[in-house]
């Protein structure tokens, strides 16, 4: 049995795209937080669903860049949303406005973030402030629905305040597919 088949696998995938079909359909946003170990088939699992849906119609998927910041974060969204003129100098309120005007013109309803451990860091509460915060405000503002998989760090890391847990209410934690945990079902 292929990924693809494994019965967690397909139980991800219908997840993602009953999440998908709701903020198309509804314009409700919802955060989802899908942690696990490397190798358990994150990034495959945002693959095989933007292969499942070509037009990706409303989604905006972005590879988080290592050694990311705050500010390096909002550019590499308005890079995604074909903003090539980025003064770096502009206040960060002013390009988070940007992004949300983007988000809204583009009828942007659903955003992937992979890799969201490297714009989260255990020892910087600050920028893990900064991001959370902006991704807040860019659910409030545009009824986005986000996607954010990462490491298993990542929801430590939200638990640690209750504004985070609620941005992100759903978790998923993704355990390696075997054909051993398979036979226990059974």
């Amino acid at each position: 049995m292929n990924a693809f088949e494994h019965p967690d696998f397909l139980n991800e995938m219908n997840f993602m795209n009953y999440i998908y079909r709701d903020a198309e359909k509804f314009h409700k946003p919802k955060g989802v937080l899908i942690t696990g170990q490397e190798g358990t088939g994150k990034s495959t699992l945002v693959a095989h669903f933007l292969e499942n849906n070509p037009s990706q119609k409303g989604i905006l998927a972005i590879n988080i860049p290592s050694r990311t910041t705050l500010r390096s974060f909002i550019y590499t969204l308005l890079k995604k949303l074909g903003e090539e003129t980025l003064d770096v100098k502009s206040p960060v309120e002013h390009l988070m406005s940007k992004i949300i005007y983007l988000l809204n013109e583009k009828e942007i309803f659903m955003i992937i973030l992979d890799d969201f451990e490297l714009v989260l860091d255990e020892n910087n509460l600050m920028r893990n402030q900064g991001v959370l915060n902006l991704l807040k405000q860019i659910q409030l503002d545009t009824n986005v629905s986000i996607f954010a998989l990462g490491l298993p760090s990542c929801h430590l890391i939200i638990k640690q305040n209750p504004q985070w847990t609620r941005l992100f209410p759903f978790h998923l934690d993704l355990d390696f597919l075997s054909k051993e945990k398979d036979k226990k079902r059974m």
